[in-house]
């Protein structure tokens, strides 16, 4: 029994490390579609985020709102959560992004938060799309989650 549950936690991290600085569109034995829009999100991976479960299964969201959304209140089920960077659209942990607010873009569950894998990247694209903040991922709440889905 001991066995099985070292090897089932190796697997789980194996699939934690394997999708850091990749792509949706990289992943191709893998279920990617959104539990919220129904869509497979490699039509939009720019956008594209997934939580990983302790129990190892992996779920993908069509954006980081729509991801953050299921994260806030399971985080106790939750392993690790990452989101693609909007330019290069490779995963990385969600707690350390910048995301952007208020910007003149939208996913395709209308307003969204646009996530970077740098502070630097995440100011460029708010000056170049009107962004109206640019937040760490320990800023992002609950709520301001919550007001953007009802938008």
């Amino acid at each position: 029994m001991k066995f099985f549950v070292i090897s089932l936690l190796v697997v789980v991290n194996l699939f934690a490390t394997n999708i850091v600085n990749k792509s949706v569109l990289e992943l191709t034995e893998t279920n990617t579609t959104c539990p919220v829009r129904f869509i497979d999100v490699k039509k939009y991976p720019s956008y594209s985020a997934v939580i990983v479960y302790k129990d190892g299964k992996e779920e993908f969201f069509s954006s980081p709102k729509y991801m953050l959304k299921y994260y806030y209140g399971n985080e106790k089920i939750i392993k690790e959560a990452f989101v693609a960077d909007y330019v290069t659209t490779k995963f990385f942990n969600v707690k350390d992004g910048y995301f952007v607010y208020g910007s003149n873009l939208m996913s395709i569950g209308g307003d969204d938060l646009i996530a970077f894998d740098s502070e630097e990247k995440a100011k460029i694209f708010s000056v170049k799309h009107k962004g109206k903040r640019i937040m760490p991922f320990s800023k992002v709440s609950k709520k301001l989650v919550e007001y953007l889905d009802m938008k």
